[in-house]
């Protein structure tokens, strides 16, 4: 178990009706930067004890797409904010730096809010 931070930019097309309903599709790319949560340890057949690893953070690239259907209500009432449905899929290379598992798919989905702030 860890702990990851990611840098990424998204580009996203919109198509938003007149009545509310809108759908979106986005490609994306970015870094993440894994790290342990724990020191890790490991064995020393030498010495026979443990020692602390020099592993621990972890520099992987990643790709992806997002698509999302929703309903945005200042369309139609003086709502700012919108409903949406998203799921997204991304693939990260290298994954903890490992060869037994070097290409990590991942799949998110979401269910949100999206307030609008200085709607005009």
């Amino acid at each position: 178990m860890g702990n990851k931070l990611y840098l990424s930019s998204h580009f996203f097309y919109r198509y938003t009706h007149s009545k509310g309903p809108f759908a979106d599709l986005g490609l994306g790319a970015g870094i993440a930067q894994q790290f342990h949560s724990r020191h890790l340890l490991q064995y020393n057949s030498e010495s026979g004890e443990y020692e602390e690893s020099g592993d621990g953070l972890y520099l992987s690239l990643f790709v992806g797409y997002e698509f999302s259907l929703g309903y945005d209500f200042s369309q139609t009432t003086q709502l700012p904010f919108a409903l949406f449905f998203k799921i997204s899929n991304y693939v990260q290379v290298p994954y903890l730096g490992t060869q037994d598992l070097p290409i990590l798919p991942q799949a998110v989905t979401q269910l949100g809010i999206n307030f609008k702030i200085n709607r005009k």
